[in-house]
């Protein structure tokens, strides 16, 4: 067996070694970008579903009490959405703050998840090219 043909085999054993550690960490980034997507929507999901409730506990004090940023207010002017508005962004700067930090977090943790997988998945294509025609040449030197 020639020396290039022993180097060749060599190559190739420890790209076949990386690909396989690739495929481990393409695996790995896989889970933690679904997993990841996965907690931000339920964070999403339950500070909508705060802020709804906010919200509502606004129109009816409005209703009842005829106070508070949508007191006297029609609900089909554009008024009123901006009052909606209000409501929310002091939600989120008061009692939902935690809630809202969360999901602004779980926002930055999802798009460097995806990130990461896209990386990872990108070498994982370029080492599976490499190897492809590592095992071609290999092919071509046993016939």
């Amino acid at each position: 067996m020639s020396d290039a043909l022993k180097a060749l085999l060599i190559e190739s054993d420890q790209l076949a070694r990386v690909l396989e550690l690739t495929a481990e960490e393409l695996g790995v980034c896989i889970a933690l970008d679904l997993n990841t997507k996965r907690e931000l929507k339920e964070a999403e999901e339950y500070l909508a579903q705060a802020e709804a409730e906010r919200i509502a506990e606004a129109v009816t004090r409005a209703k009842v009490e005829k106070a508070g940023p949508l007191a006297h207010v029609a609900q089909s002017s554009p008024a009123f959405r901006s009052a909606v508005d209000t409501v929310v962004k002091e939600a989120r700067q008061n009692g939902l703050a935690p809630l809202h930090r969360r999901v602004t977090e779980l926002r930055t943790a999802a798009d460097e998840a995806q990130i990461a997988r896209e990386q990872v998945s990108v070498r994982f294509s370029a080492m599976k090219r490499a190897a492809d025609l590592r095992s071609a040449m290999l092919r071509t030197l046993s016939s």
